[in-house]
């Protein structure tokens, strides 16, 4: 099963690479940003500061971002993550819980009803 190989990849990493180049980042947040909150995984993202991705990773608090298109800071970022196995540990959990949180279907759905209800509020005042 294609989707179960993919997750054990994740699962078997130390530390999840979120790779940009320069100016790109603005473009979209990659798909594969979510499964790697899933993973529990610490996530290292070279891209721009204030790309979708970075903004996501500030939100989860579940990783590290470093200028894209700089090697060393790419090789800086991945020793700075390794060096504490519990900080590892903890940017794994934050990337699992902002997953379940804000990015599940449950949340979602939910987050879609209270929109819904604030607009029908809004429409029916006079």
């Amino acid at each position: 099963m294609p989707g179960q190989a993919f997750q054990s990849a994740l699962g078997a990493a130390d530390v999840l690479l979120v790779n940009e180049r320069p100016g790109v980042g603005s473009m979209a947040v990659p798909s594969k940003l979510t499964s790697y909150f899933i993973a529990g995984k610490p996530i290292l993202a070279a891209t721009d500061p204030f790309s979708g991705s970075a903004e996501e990773l500030q939100a989860s608090g579940a990783g590290v971002v470093v200028p894209p298109g700089d090697p060393q800071a790419l090789v800086d970022g991945v020793r700075n993550i390794a060096a504490s196995g519990s900080a590892m540990k903890e940017l794994g959990d934050r990337g699992r819980k902002y997953a379940h949180s804000v990015l599940s279907v449950e949340s979602a759905v939910t987050a879609y009803e209270r929109w819904s209800i604030g607009l029908c509020e809004r429409s029916h005042r006079p």
